[in-house]
């Protein structure tokens, strides 16, 4: 097994989460998109994904019935769904 040893200098990609940023993702992300918390916090949508699920943060009520949701009410995109097969008169 051919693992590389950190040398004096390298530089880790990982970041740990401050108690400021947990909080900040604690007030954010029930209310906002997530790519906006993301953004706020300058992390990973992937990253701020799996924190909130580790906190066991989730969206508000308020937010899921809101428009940023991205859920379908039954009238967003009705217009570019695929439409009913039209009968062929024979």
């Amino acid at each position: 097994m051919n693992l590389k040893t950190q040398q004096p200098g390298d530089v880790s990609r990982r970041r740990f989460w401050t108690t400021h940023e947990v909080a900040l993702l604690e007030r954010l992300y029930p209310d906002l998109a997530t790519i906006d918390v993301a953004a706020r916090l300058k992390r990973p949508l992937s990253a701020v994904h799996s924190k909130a699920k580790t906190l066991s943060v989730k969206k508000s009520q308020a937010f899921l019935a809101g428009p940023l949701s991205g859920r379908l009410d039954g009238v967003r995109g009705q217009a570019t769904r695929f439409q009913k097969r039209k009968e062929v008169a024979q």
